[in-house]
């Protein structure tokens, strides 16, 4: 009964972190709304905003799929839009469970690093805004299926928004602060 509690408390919480792209036809402005910063967000969440875009991989694979280019274009669209251009985006591998931990720690760095090339030389993004990295077989998408193909994917998640940094250091400067009036008795 524990286990079967403790399972359903780890799935409710794996859902709530990122949005996922549910089929092969996903589109530019879900992506946006997924990763557009909102105003305070940081602050008052304490989720980051991501998208799990379902650009799934072969088995022991970093090689990306045409089906896999066809998505990377579509974010290239995305990433270049206004109300994400200024910003930057982690993009993090992920591999299922089947083999050893620590290769598949590796094979998650080189599918995010796949993506990464692929934005930055193909669809021109500068390679500032991204920041590959891998988590191996640590979050499963599909815990009941740890082999599952559709745990092979790449995440995107937004790096604290450049807004929302500007927001929080006005906010923090000394000089922006209101000044209250005291009145003594």
């Amino acid at each position: 009964m524990t286990r079967l509690l403790m399972l359903a408390s780890f799935l409710i919480f794996a859902s709530m972190g990122a949005v996922t792209a549910q089929n092969a036809d996903i589109d530019k402005n879900t992506i946006i709304r997924s990763l557009a910063p909102i105003r305070y967000m940081a602050q008052h969440s304490g989720q980051a905003r991501a998208i799990d875009l379902d650009i799934e991989f072969k088995t022991g694979s970093s090689n990306l799929t045409n089906r896999a280019k066809r998505q990377l274009d579509i974010v290239v669209d995305a990433l270049k839009d206004r109300k994400l251009a200024a910003e930057r985006f982690q993009i993090v591998g992920h591999t299922d469970a089947s083999g050893r931990a620590n290769m598949n720690l590796k094979l998650s760095q080189r599918r995010a690093k796949a993506v990464f090339d692929y934005l930055v030389h193909k669809g021109g993004i500068r390679n500032k805004r991204l920041t590959p990295s891998g988590l191996g077989e640590t979050r499963l998408k599909n815990v009941l299926a740890p082999t599952s193909g559709e745990n092979r994917r790449v995440e995107f998640v937004l790096i604290q928004s450049e807004r929302t940094k500007a927001d929080s250091r006005q906010k923090s400067d000394p000089k922006n602060e209101i000044k209250e009036k005291v009145i003594k008795w």
